[in-house]
Protein backbone atom coordinates (compact mmCIF):
# COMPACT_ATOMS: atom_id res chain seq x y z
CA UNK A 1 0.00 0.00 0.00
CA UNK A 2 1.61 3.31 -1.05
CA UNK A 3 1.64 6.30 1.29
CA UNK A 4 0.98 9.97 0.50
CA UNK A 5 2.20 12.43 3.12
CA UNK A 6 0.56 15.85 2.92
CA UNK A 7 1.75 19.11 4.38
CA UNK A 8 -1.09 21.02 6.05
CA UNK A 9 -0.55 24.76 5.60
CA UNK A 10 -0.82 26.13 2.05
CA UNK A 11 -1.35 22.58 0.83
CA UNK A 12 -4.34 20.84 2.40
CA UNK A 13 -5.63 24.23 3.49
CA UNK A 14 -5.30 27.58 1.73
CA UNK A 15 -3.38 29.50 4.40
CA UNK A 16 -0.64 29.30 7.04
CA UNK A 17 -2.58 28.33 10.16
CA UNK A 18 -0.21 29.54 12.89
CA UNK A 19 0.31 32.78 10.97
CA UNK A 20 -3.46 33.30 10.89
CA UNK A 21 -3.84 32.57 14.60
CA UNK A 22 -1.07 34.99 15.54
CA UNK A 23 -2.35 37.66 13.15
CA UNK A 24 -5.75 37.51 14.86
CA UNK A 25 -4.03 38.27 18.17
CA UNK A 26 -2.21 41.20 16.58
CA UNK A 27 -5.28 43.06 15.40
CA UNK A 28 -4.36 46.72 15.05
CA UNK A 29 -0.64 45.98 14.74
CA UNK A 30 -0.03 45.59 11.00
CA UNK A 31 3.70 46.04 11.56
CA UNK A 32 3.89 42.93 13.73
CA UNK A 33 1.59 40.97 11.41
CA UNK A 34 4.01 41.76 8.59
CA UNK A 35 6.92 40.55 10.75
CA UNK A 36 5.18 37.24 11.44
CA UNK A 37 4.48 36.72 7.75
CA UNK A 38 8.04 37.60 6.76
CA UNK A 39 9.45 35.11 9.27
CA UNK A 40 7.07 32.43 7.98
CA UNK A 41 8.27 33.10 4.44
CA UNK A 42 11.94 32.94 5.43
CA UNK A 43 11.39 29.56 7.03
CA UNK A 44 9.40 28.14 4.12
CA UNK A 45 12.10 29.30 1.69
CA UNK A 46 14.75 27.60 3.81
CA UNK A 47 16.54 30.88 4.55
CA UNK A 48 16.27 30.26 8.29
CA UNK A 49 15.71 26.97 10.10
CA UNK A 50 12.21 25.88 11.02
CA UNK A 51 13.16 25.98 14.70
CA UNK A 52 14.27 29.60 14.39
CA UNK A 53 11.18 30.53 12.40
CA UNK A 54 8.89 29.00 15.01
CA UNK A 55 10.71 30.56 17.96
CA UNK A 56 10.80 34.02 16.41
CA UNK A 57 7.09 34.02 15.60
CA UNK A 58 6.10 32.83 19.05
CA UNK A 59 8.36 35.46 20.63
CA UNK A 60 6.35 38.20 18.88
CA UNK A 61 3.08 36.96 20.31
CA UNK A 62 2.31 33.63 22.01
CA UNK A 63 -0.92 31.91 21.00
CA UNK A 64 -3.68 30.99 23.41
CA UNK A 65 -5.23 27.55 23.40
CA UNK A 66 -8.64 29.10 22.78
CA UNK A 67 -7.23 30.73 19.61
CA UNK A 68 -5.92 27.37 18.41
CA UNK A 69 -9.22 25.63 19.07
CA UNK A 70 -11.21 28.42 17.43
CA UNK A 71 -9.17 28.14 14.25
CA UNK A 72 -9.32 24.33 14.31
CA UNK A 73 -13.12 24.39 14.49
CA UNK A 74 -13.39 26.36 11.24
CA UNK A 75 -10.27 25.20 9.38
CA UNK A 76 -12.32 22.89 7.14
CA UNK A 77 -13.72 26.02 5.46
CA UNK A 78 -10.20 26.68 4.18
CA UNK A 79 -9.66 23.28 2.59
CA UNK A 80 -8.02 23.59 -0.81
CA UNK A 81 -10.71 23.02 -3.46
CA UNK A 82 -10.56 19.42 -4.65
CA UNK A 83 -8.44 18.11 -1.77
CA UNK A 84 -11.33 16.45 0.06
CA UNK A 85 -12.25 14.44 -3.03
CA UNK A 86 -8.61 13.59 -3.76
CA UNK A 87 -8.04 12.22 -0.25
CA UNK A 88 -11.28 10.23 -0.45
CA UNK A 89 -10.15 8.72 -3.76
CA UNK A 90 -6.75 7.83 -2.30
CA UNK A 91 -8.45 6.07 0.58
CA UNK A 92 -10.72 4.22 -1.85
CA UNK A 93 -7.58 2.91 -3.56
CA UNK A 94 -6.19 1.78 -0.21
CA UNK A 95 -3.44 4.40 -0.26
CA UNK A 96 -2.26 5.39 3.21
CA UNK A 97 -2.62 9.11 3.88
CA UNK A 98 -0.71 11.01 6.57
CA UNK A 99 -0.28 14.67 7.51
CA UNK A 100 3.06 16.07 8.63
CA UNK A 101 3.06 19.74 9.60
CA UNK A 102 5.04 22.39 11.42
CA UNK A 103 1.86 23.72 13.01
CA UNK A 104 0.18 22.48 16.16
CA UNK A 105 -1.29 19.00 15.90
CA UNK A 106 -4.39 20.23 17.71
CA UNK A 107 -5.23 22.55 14.80
CA UNK A 108 -4.97 19.73 12.27
CA UNK A 109 -7.02 17.02 13.95
CA UNK A 110 -10.54 18.32 13.10
CA UNK A 111 -9.64 18.62 9.41
CA UNK A 112 -7.99 15.20 9.47
CA UNK A 113 -11.16 13.71 10.96
CA UNK A 114 -13.25 15.30 8.22
CA UNK A 115 -10.89 13.79 5.62
CA UNK A 116 -11.04 10.35 7.22
CA UNK A 117 -7.39 10.45 8.27
CA UNK A 118 -6.75 8.64 11.55
CA UNK A 119 -5.33 10.69 14.43
CA UNK A 120 -2.31 8.37 14.62
CA UNK A 121 -1.40 9.55 11.11
CA UNK A 122 -1.36 13.25 12.08
CA UNK A 123 1.98 14.70 13.14
CA UNK A 124 2.76 18.24 14.29
CA UNK A 125 4.10 20.20 17.24
CA UNK A 126 2.58 19.79 20.70
CA UNK A 127 2.91 22.98 22.78
CA UNK A 128 2.63 23.04 26.56
CA UNK A 129 -0.49 24.80 27.86
CA UNK A 130 -1.42 26.07 31.30
CA UNK A 131 -4.72 25.18 32.90
CA UNK A 132 -5.98 28.61 31.90
CA UNK A 133 -4.99 28.03 28.26
CA UNK A 134 -1.84 30.16 28.39
CA UNK A 135 1.04 29.13 26.16
CA UNK A 136 3.80 27.76 28.39
CA UNK A 137 6.31 26.99 25.67
CA UNK A 138 7.38 24.20 23.39
CA UNK A 139 8.26 20.69 24.54
CA UNK A 140 12.00 20.17 24.63
CA UNK A 141 11.50 16.47 23.86
CA UNK A 142 9.34 17.11 20.77
CA UNK A 143 11.49 16.53 17.65
CA UNK A 144 8.94 18.31 15.46
CA UNK A 145 9.95 21.56 17.16
CA UNK A 146 13.37 21.15 15.56
CA UNK A 147 12.20 20.22 12.05
CA UNK A 148 9.85 17.97 10.13
CA UNK A 149 12.77 15.77 9.14
CA UNK A 150 13.72 15.28 12.78
CA UNK A 151 10.11 14.60 13.67
CA UNK A 152 9.57 11.87 11.11
CA UNK A 153 12.97 10.23 11.56
CA UNK A 154 11.53 7.56 13.84
CA UNK A 155 8.13 7.14 12.18
CA UNK A 156 8.80 7.13 8.44
CA UNK A 157 9.69 3.43 8.57
CA UNK A 158 6.03 2.77 9.36
CA UNK A 159 4.97 4.23 6.02
CA UNK A 160 4.66 1.71 3.21
CA UNK A 161 6.35 2.42 -0.10
CA UNK A 162 6.32 4.24 -2.35
CA UNK A 163 6.23 7.22 0.04
CA UNK A 164 5.17 10.42 -1.70
CA UNK A 165 5.37 13.80 -0.01
CA UNK A 166 3.27 16.79 -1.07
CA UNK A 167 4.02 20.29 0.19
CA UNK A 168 4.97 23.86 -0.54
CA UNK A 169 8.10 24.58 1.48
CA UNK A 170 11.73 23.74 2.08
CA UNK A 171 10.79 21.83 5.22
CA UNK A 172 8.69 19.48 3.07
CA UNK A 173 11.38 18.97 0.46
CA UNK A 174 13.80 18.16 3.29
CA UNK A 175 11.91 14.91 3.87
CA UNK A 176 13.07 13.75 0.44
CA UNK A 177 16.65 14.84 1.05
CA UNK A 178 16.70 12.96 4.36
CA UNK A 179 15.31 9.80 2.79
CA UNK A 180 12.01 9.81 4.68
CA UNK A 181 10.07 9.84 1.39
CA UNK A 182 10.78 8.43 -2.06
CA UNK A 183 9.18 11.19 -4.15
CA UNK A 184 8.17 14.79 -3.58
CA UNK A 185 5.59 16.93 -5.35
CA UNK A 186 5.82 20.71 -4.99
CA UNK A 187 2.27 22.01 -4.49
CA UNK A 188 2.20 25.65 -5.59
CA UNK A 189 -1.53 26.30 -5.63
CA UNK A 190 -1.28 28.88 -2.83
CA UNK A 191 2.39 29.82 -2.62
CA UNK A 192 5.07 29.32 -5.27
CA UNK A 193 8.40 29.12 -3.49
CA UNK A 194 11.75 28.84 -5.23
CA UNK A 195 12.98 26.51 -2.50
CA UNK A 196 10.87 23.65 -3.85
CA UNK A 197 11.18 24.43 -7.56
CA UNK A 198 14.23 22.27 -8.11
CA UNK A 199 15.26 19.91 -10.91
CA UNK A 200 13.57 16.54 -10.75
CA UNK A 201 10.69 17.70 -8.56
CA UNK A 202 7.31 17.88 -10.31
CA UNK A 203 5.17 20.95 -9.69
CA UNK A 204 1.40 20.87 -9.16
CA UNK A 205 -0.26 24.27 -9.44
CA UNK A 206 -3.67 22.90 -8.48
CA UNK A 207 -5.29 19.70 -7.26
CA UNK A 208 -6.09 18.49 -10.77
CA UNK A 209 -2.38 18.62 -11.64
CA UNK A 210 -1.51 16.98 -8.33
CA UNK A 211 -3.89 14.15 -9.08
CA UNK A 212 -2.25 13.55 -12.46
CA UNK A 213 1.24 13.50 -10.94
CA UNK A 214 0.21 11.12 -8.19
CA UNK A 215 -1.21 8.74 -10.79
CA UNK A 216 2.28 8.39 -12.29
CA UNK A 217 3.90 7.76 -8.90
CA UNK A 218 1.47 5.41 -7.19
Amino acid sequence: MPTVIFDFDSTLIACESLEEVLAARLAGRPDLVAQVREITSLGMEGKISFAESLARRLAIVPPRRADIRRFAATAHRRLTPGMEKLVADLHARRVGVSIVSGTTREMILPVAKRLGIAARRVHGIRPRWGRDGRFLGLRADDPFVKSKAAGVAEISNRWSRPRIGVGDGATDLALLRHGAIDHFVAFTGHARRNAVLVPGVPEARDVAALRRILETLL
